[in-house]
């Protein structure tokens, strides 16, 4: 069913929209909702009702009844646990038994979910967790706003499947640059298998370029878009 992607970082509410044509995927409506500061910190929802008002607006430029969105990276935990011996139908509660030995969460306080690593010596699985009033909070933020939410994942996962997909056998890594913060993931056989938050972003790369070349954030902004990762000889640039 059609359906609009919404991301919740602590700087601003993105959205996004596919659209299924004959010729395949094609990139529909778009935008960037900025929210002010302490509505989200951290992964944490702090001022629900601004949140709201932005998802609001998502909801009435797009004039979509449903929602996937992406749950914070800084707030979620990945564990390879092996189930030798186990049946199929009993590994999700093998993998609850068993939680709180690989994440630093209970597993009644927990939401889980896991992939199969394919044939591997002993068999193991690649279980991605998060806490149950995370989950709730960014459920109920989308609810309220209007949008019926048909999944959440992490960052890192949603990633993941977009940029290498599930045919591609090598280990990769992802780097995404936020404004305040980076996520670096390593993917293995198309499964997310560790990932991290680091506490650099786009807004530290910036500064550094004004600091560097001498000139204020408008322009250091404008130089880091435009020229981004570009060698220039002779000039001193963003590069460097």
């Amino acid at each position: 069913m059609p359906a609009v992607g919404i991301d919740i970082s602590d700087k601003a509410v993105k959205y996004v929209e596919l659209l299924h044509k004959r010729e395949g995927l094609r990139l529909g409506k778009y935008g960037e909702l900025p929210l002010g500061n302490d509505v989200v910190t951290g992964g944490v929802i702090r001022n629900k009702a601004s949140l709201i008002q932005a998802i609001k607006e998502v909801e009435r430029l797009c004039d979509y009844d449903f929602a996937y969105s992406a749950l914070p990276e800084e707030r979620g935990y990945l564990a390879t646990m092996e189930y030798q011996g186990v049946k199929a139908q009993d590994l999700r509660g093998m993998i609850e038994l068993h939680l709180d030995e690989n994440i630093p969460l209970e597993p009644a306080a927990a939401v889980f979910d896991y992939e199969g690593l394919g044939p591997t010596t002993p068999p193991s699985v690649v279980v991605s967790a998060t806490e149950l009033g995370l989950v709730q909070s960014y459920e109920e933020a989308l609810t309220e706003s209007g949008f019926v939410p048909l999944g959440l994942e992490l960052e890192s996962q949603a990633l993941s499947r977009a940029l290498i997909g599930g045919g591609e056998t090598k280990t990769c890594m992802i780097l995404d640059i936020g404004r305040g913060q980076s996520n670096l993931s390593v993917v293995a056989g198309g499964l997310v298998m560790q990932s991290s938050s680091i506490a650099i972003g786009g807004d530290n790369l910036s500064a550094a370029i004004a600091k560097d070349l001498g000139v204020d954030l408008t322009e250091a902004e404008k130089r880091k878009e435009g020229d981004g990762l570009h060698r220039h000889s002779g000039e001193k640039g963003p590069f460097e």
